[in-house]
C-alpha cells in the first residue's frame, strides 16, 4: 500500500511537473506568434561568435562581437572584436521586441566596464528563427505526451521512470537556444530549468539502459556499473554549476564539463545497450537495437551541431546542422517511445531485406517509365503524327504505363526477393509443400511427426513440440524435437496461455508458441525452439509456421472426422449384426412357444 501510495504521488509530481512545461510552452508560443502576425523583431544588429547561440555549455556571459551593422545604435560605441556583457544574464539568447532598451557593459581590459543602453530596431522575422522556434514548440509536445504515457503506464518500473523523467528533461528544449518570452520569471526559470537539466537528461539515459532488463554480471557489465556512481556525481555536478552560470557568474570549464558529461553519457548507454544487446535473444535483443539505434540518432546530430562547418541552409530556412538536430531528436523520441511501449518490435533482417525489394522494383519501374516516355517522344512531338493530331498519344502512353507496371511490379517483386534472399524462400515453399502433402497422411501420429520434422526443417533445427488436448482438458505432449520441452500443461493454463505462450510454464524466451484452434476451439499447441542465431523470428516466419499450424490442426480434424465415420460404420453393422440376430432369436423364441403350445393341446 506505501509503494502505491509513493507511485501515486510521484506520477502527480510528474503530471504537475508537464504542467509547468505547458505553461512555459503556451506562454513562448504566444509570443512567437504575436511576432509572426507583425512580421518584425528587434535585433541588436550584433553578430556574435558560433558558440553564443545556446546558454548550454557557456563559460563566459561576456559575447565576443564578430560584426556590427552599420544602422545600429551600437554602431559608434561597439566595434567587431569587442567583449559585451548584458546585465540580464539571458538577454543574449532572447528576440526583443521592436524599441526595446538592452543594458550592456562593453569590457575593456584593464578598466573598468563601460555601460551602454543599445535600442533594438524593429527588422523582419528571419525564416531561419521562424522554423527554428517552430520546430522546438512542436518537439516539445511529444516528449510532454512520451513523458505523461510512461509514468502511468509503466511507472513501477525504476527503468520506465527515468526514461519519463528524460523525456520532461528533453521537452525542456524550448529553452535551449533563443525565445520570444521577454525578460522575467518565465524566461528565467525555462533557461534555468534547461541548463540544470541538460546534464541530468543524459544522466537519466545512462541509468534507463543499466536498468531496463537484469543482465549478468559480466566484466563488461561490471565495468559499466562500476563507472555509473563517478557519472553521477559528475553529471549533478556539471547541473549545478549551469545553474551558477545562470545565475550570472562566470563558470570556467563548463563548457568541457558538459562536453565531458554528454560525450560520457552517450557512451555508457551504448555500451550498455550494445553488451545487453549480446546477453538478450529474440525480441529483446530487437529492443536493444531500437533503443541504441533511437539514442545515436538524437545524439549524434545534436552534437555534430556544434560544428560552425555545418552552417548551409536547409529545408524550411533552418541551417542543415539545426535541421539534422531537430530530426534527430524526433526520430529518437520515437525510436524510444516504440521500443519501450510497444508488445512487439519489427525484424531488422524483415525490414532491410523489404527496403532492398522495393528500393530496387521502385528503381526497375521508374526505369521502364523512363523508356516509355523515350520511346514515346517521337509521336508526341511531331506535329504531322496522326496519333497526337487524335490527342490519344498521352491516354495511349497513360494507360499502356499502367497496364506495364500492373503487370511487372509482382513478377519483379517475386523475381528479386527469390533472388537475394533464395534461403527464405527455399526454406517457405519446403513448409508450404509440406502442408499439401500433410492432407494424404492418414494417422494422426505420422501427421505429427511429419510436422515436427518440418518445423525443424524450416527453422534450421531449433525444436519444436506439439500439444494436443487429453480427455481432462488438459494438453499432453504428442510429437517433440525440442530438448527440455514441457511434458504438458493443465486446464487452466491451457486456457489461459494459448496467446503466444503467455502463462505457460517452461516457455524460454525467443520461443515461439501458435495455437492450433477451429471455430474457437483449442485442438492443439505448436511450440518452436528459439532460433539458434538468438534472433527474434521474422514476421513472415512467424506468418508462415502459424498458417502451418493452423492447416495441421484442420488437418487432424479430419482425420479425427474419418476416424468417427469409421467408427460409426462398424458400429452401424454391429447393430445390424445384433438385429439380425435378435431376430433370429425371437424366431426360435416364437417356433418353441408354438411347439409347446401345441403338445399342451394334445
Amino acid at each position: 500500500m506505501k509503494r502505491l501510495s509513493m507511485l501515486r504521488a510521484w506520477q502527480a509530481a510528474v503530471s504537475l511537473a508537464c504542467l509547468v512545461v505547458l505553461f512555459l510552452w503556451q506562454a513562448e508560443f504566444r509570443h512567437r506568434m504575436a511576432a509572426t502576425e507583425r512580421g518584425t523583431q528587434g535585433s541588436l544588429g550584433l553578430a556574435f561568435e558560433h558558440s553564443a547561440e545556446t546558454a548550454v555549455g557557456r563559460a563566459s556571459h561576456q559575447l565576443r562581437v564578430q560584426a556590427v551593422d552599420t544602422g545600429s545604435t551600437a554602431a559608434g560605441a561597439v566595434a567587431s572584436g569587442a567583449l559585451l556583457r548584458f546585465d540580464r544574464p539571458f538577454d543574449p539568447w532572447r528576440r526583443y521586441a521592436p524599441g526595446e532598451a538592452v543594458d550592456v557593459a562593453l569590457m575593456r581590459a584593464g578598466a573598468a566596464p563601460v555601460p551602454l543602453t543599445l535600442r533594438a530596431a524593429a527588422v523582419p522575422v528571419p525564416r531561419a528563427d521562424a522554423a527554428d522556434s517552430l520546430a522546438r514548440l512542436l518537439l516539445a509536445l511529444p516528449a510532454v505526451v512520451f513523458c505523461l504515457v510512461l509514468a502511468f503506464k509503466g511507472g513501477r518500473q525504476d527503468a520506465h521512470r527515468s526514461l519519463s523523467l528524460c523525456f520532461l528533461a528533453m521537452s525542456l528544449n524550448v529553452f535551449v537556444s533563443f525565445n520570444y518570452l521577454p525578460a522575467g520569471l518565465l524566461l528565467s526559470f525555462g533557461k534555468l530549468a534547461n541548463l540544470a537539466t541538460y546534464p541530468l537528461t543524459w544522466y537519466l539515459c545512462v541509468r534507463f539502459t543499466l536498468r531496463y532488463q537484469c543482465y549478468l554480471a559480466t566484466p563488461s557489465r561490471l565495468w559499466i556499473t562500476g563507472a555509473f556512481p563517478a557519472y553521477r556525481v559528475l553529471a549533478f555536478a556539471c547541473s549545478a554549476y549551469a545553474l551558477w552560470f545562470g545565475c550570472g557568474f562566470e563558470a570556467p570549464g563548463l563548457g568541457l564539463l558538459t562536453l565531458a558529461v554528454a560525450g560520457g553519457g552517450l557512451v555508457l548507454s551504448a555500451a550498455s545497450l550494445a553488451e545487453g544487446g549480446r546477453q538478450s535473444s529474440g525480441q529483446l535483443r530487437q529492443r536493444h537495437r531500437w533503443l541504441l539505434l533511437s539514442i545515436m540518432a538524437g545524439a549524434v546530430p545534436g552534437m555534430a551541431a556544434t560544428l560552425p562547418g555545418l552552417d548551409a541552409a536547409g529545408p524550411f530556412g533552418l541551417r542543415l546542422a539545426v535541421f539534422s538536430c531537430y530530426a534527430g531528436l524526433l526520430l529518437m523520441y520515437a525510436g524510444l517511445a516504440y521500443g519501450v511501449l510497444r508488445h512487439r518490435v519489427f525484424n531488422f533482417q524483415f525490414a532491410f531485406g523489404r527496403a532492398v525489394v522495393y528500393s530496387i522494383v521502385s528503381t526497375l519501374l521508374v526505369c521502364c517509365i523512363g523508356l516509355a516516355e523515350w520511346l514515346a517522344a517521337p509521336l508526341l512531338n511531331d506535329p504531322q503524327s496522326m496519333v497526337r493530331r487524335l490527342g490519344i498519344a498521352s491516354a495511349a502512353v497513360a494507360l499502356l504505363t499502367y497496364l506495364a507496371f500492373h503487370l511487372l511490379h509482382h513478377k519483379l517483386e517475386h523475381a528479386i526477393e527469390k533472388l537475394l534472399f533464395r534461403q527464405w524462400h527455399e526454406k517457405e515453399q519446403a513448409l508450404r509443400e509440406f502442408i499439401r502433402r500433410a492432407a494424404h497422411i492418414t494417422t494422426p501420429d505420422r501427421l505429427l511427426a511429419a510436422f515436427a520434422a518440418a518445423l525443424d526443417d524450416f527453422t534450421s533445427c531449433a525444436g519444436a513440440a506439439i500439444y494436443l488436448p487429453a480427455p481432462d482438458g488438459s494438453l499432453r505432449q504428442s510429437a517433440c524435437t525440442l530438448p527440455g520441452a514441457p511434458a504438458g500443461f493443465t486446464a487452466e493454463q491451457s486456457r489461459h496461455g494459448a496467446n503466444r505462450g503467455q502463462g505457460l510454464p517452461g516457455i524460454l524466451p525467443g520461443q515461439l508458441v501458435m495455437p492450433m484452434s477451429h471455430r474457437g476451439r483449442l485442438d492443439g499447441l505448436v511450440i518452436v525452439g528459439a532460433r539458434i542465431d538468438a534472433e527474434s523470428y521474422r514476421p513472415d516466419e512467424c506468418e508462415a509456421i502459424a498458417f502451418a499450424a493452423q492447416q495441421v490442426g484442420l488437418d487432424l480434424d479430419a482425420l479425427r472426422l474419418d476416424q468417427l465415420e469409421r467408427d460409426l460404420a462398424v458400429l452401424e453393422r454391429e447393430a445390424a449384426q445384433h438385429e439380425v440376430a435378435w431376430r433370429l432369436l425371437a424366431g426360435r423364441r416364437a417356433g418353441v412357444r408354438s411347439v409347446v403350445t401345441t403338445a399342451g393341446h394334445g
